[in-house]
């Protein structure tokens, strides 16, 4: 900010320094006229009356007066409008800086908007994906277990088409309520589709799995005890671990994990 200021300076100096040396080139130029033009008539001067002589500089004079006077205006008018120029240069920039916040802001809450699912407030897929691989990552590095659920919600086609989608979002968000509620913060909660959920849980044993298994029928009882609908909400799940002694992809672990889950889903419809 203060080069900017500097260079205003400058710039106004500049233009009061070249006003002045106009000023001055214009008396020498007229001096220097007069001097021939003196010169010029000396051979005439006895004949020319003296108040001619001095009429003539007179007017000479106020010729130069009137100069430097024209000559200043147009320097000051010149700085005036360098600095109303500068004011609108400025409130341009200060809009421009505005504007490009506004269009970050906004190119930001699209973004988090992309990874968010608009329901539940979850991440979606493609919040999911990135975040699970750097989690695999970290696990691989710190030789740490970790455990995927993939989760599907069950009947969803018979609940949105005998009591509408609206109902069907209720469910979808129940379930999604649940979820957080029974997992942790740390551990990575997402819908990856139209009623799939998955969730990364980092730190589990198998004892911890089978326990968060119990809770969540658990609190699937409570929610319909408490909802008395028609309909019981309930899901099917599938489980694969992840062991850093033999990595995996993320993908890998979703295809297994759905696939334990279809298994399931499928024992629930043979019973």
């Amino acid at each position: 900010m203060k080069k900017e200021e500097d260079k205003k300076i400058a710039a106004i100096n500049a233009i009061k320094f070249n006003t002045k040396m106009y000023n001055l080139t214009a008396l020498v130029v007229v001096f220097t006229l007069m001097l021939i033009i003196v010169n010029s008539v000396t051979s005439l001067v006895n004949y020319i009356p003296k108040y001619s002589i001095i009429a003539l500089l007179s007017i000479v004079s106020v010729l130069v007066v009137i100069n430097y006077y024209l000559s200043k205006k147009v320097a000051l008018n010149s700085i005036e409008h360098m600095q109303d120029y500068e004011k609108e240069v400025n409130k341009l920039l200060i809009a421009m800086e505005k504007e490009m916040d506004t269009q970050k802001l906004k190119q930001e809450q699209l973004e988090a908007m992309s990874l968010k699912d608009e329901l539940t407030g979850l991440h979606n897929r493609h919040g999911f994906m990135p975040l699970a691989k750097q989690y695999l990552k970290t696990l691989k590095r710190d030789k740490s277990i970790a455990y995927i659920f993939y989760a599907d919600i069950d009947n969803m086609k018979r609940i949105n088409d005998t009591y509408g989608h609206h109902e069907g979002d209720s469910v979808i968000k129940t379930v999604s309520d649940i979820l957080q509620d029974l997992y942790s913060g740390s551990d990575l909660i997402a819908r990856i589709g139209n009623d799939e959920f998955v969730i990364l849980t980092v730190g589990s044993t198998e004892s911890g799995v089978e326990l968060i298994n119990s809770r969540l029928q658990k609190k699937f009882d409570e929610a319909n005890s408490a909802a008395g609908k028609e309909y019981t909400i309930s899901i099917s799940y599938g489980v694969a671990k992840y062991n850093p002694e033999g990595p995996c992809s993320i993908e890998d672990l979703l295809t297994r994990s759905e696939k334990s889950m279809h298994e399931q889903k499928k024992g629930k419809q043979n019973t």
